[in-house]
């Protein structure tokens, strides 16, 4: 006999979640793109719906998300995209199982017809049983360090010597 274990899925406002923000400072995947002024911001200029999906119940804690829009196109059709004009907006999971259902959940949409396709821009790749139709560059800079060390880092012929040359003080 097998054992199946369901987890339940929640759709929540991540602009109006009072668990959001703090969710977002804790959660090291967390970028700009997953903020409420970005989330807004896309709300306002585009009448996108924005949403996230968690297995957290209401109430408690959120531990993981998965933020999207409802993108409402003649050209493309209705789709969930996370997150449009972004970079990438992995979704914020702690485990591959929740993440999974996270995007069961989507996929179901897909598959009655409520949606047409998902879009993730994640670094991660596929997931979920779901393929990548398509790859980027995804350049990385970490900015704690002091511009010394920053500059000293860099490439001494592509970037060090144009720096100095167009009068750049480190």
């Amino acid at each position: 006999m097998a054992w199946v274990i369901v987890i339940k899925v929640y759709e929540i406002d991540p602009l109006h979640d009072p668990r959001w923000v703090p969710f977002l400072e804790k959660h090291r995947l967390a970028s700009v793109f997953h903020s409420q002024e970005w989330l807004s911001a896309l709300q306002r200029t585009y009448q996108y719906r924005v949403g996230a999906l968690t297995t957290s119940f209401s109430g408690e804690a959120l531990t993981n998300a998965m933020v999207f829009c409802r993108v409402r196109s003649w050209l493309t059709g209705p789709r969930l995209v996370s997150v449009p004009f972004s970079d990438h907006c992995a979704p914020l999971f702690e485990t591959q199982e929740q993440v999974d259902s996270l995007l069961g959940h989507l996929k179901q949409q897909c598959d009655r017809g409520t949606e047409q396709y998902l879009e993730i821009r994640s670094a991660a790749g596929g997931a979920g049983g779901m393929a990548s139709s398509a790859s980027f560059c995804l350049h990385r800079i970490d900015l704690r360090p002091e511009l010394s060390e920053l500059f000293d880092a860099l490439h001494a012929s592509c970037a060090r010597r144009k720096i100095a040359r167009a009068g750049g003080k480190v």
